[in-house]
């Protein structure tokens, strides 16, 4: 199974988007990073919202918050708008997909 983490920056608003380009980016698998950070990582969930057609989930560990969020083009991804954030929730995310990994056996 290919995981990996992508990052790309949004032009119009410079936040930072790092997606779950894994086969767990589709709004089925939402629930599962989400409990991860809250379970694993000791994130706090300040709020959860589900619609028909939107996820969103707010989350602080420490001092940082960012958002957990499903989008129809990228999937499951975190998103901050604040760039010295981007190398610990790169790290938080990659910690994520280690531990999916283990638990889907890859």
């Amino acid at each position: 199974m290919d995981m990996q983490i992508l990052t790309d920056v949004d032009k119009k608003d410079g936040s930072t988007w790092l997606r779950f380009a894994t086969t767990i980016d589709d709004w089925f698998w939402f629930p599962l990073p989400l409990e991860l950070f809250e379970q694993e990582n000791n994130c706090i969930v300040l709020s959860n919202q589900e619609t028909s057609r939107f996820r969103e989930a707010r989350l602080r560990i420490g001092d940082i918050e960012f958002q957990l969020l499903h989008d129809d083009l990228f999937g499951n991804c975190i998103r901050t708008h604040n760039p010295q954030d981007v190398p610990a929730l790169e790290q938080l995310a990659n910690n994520v997909l280690a531990s999916i990994k283990s638990k889907l056996g890859d």
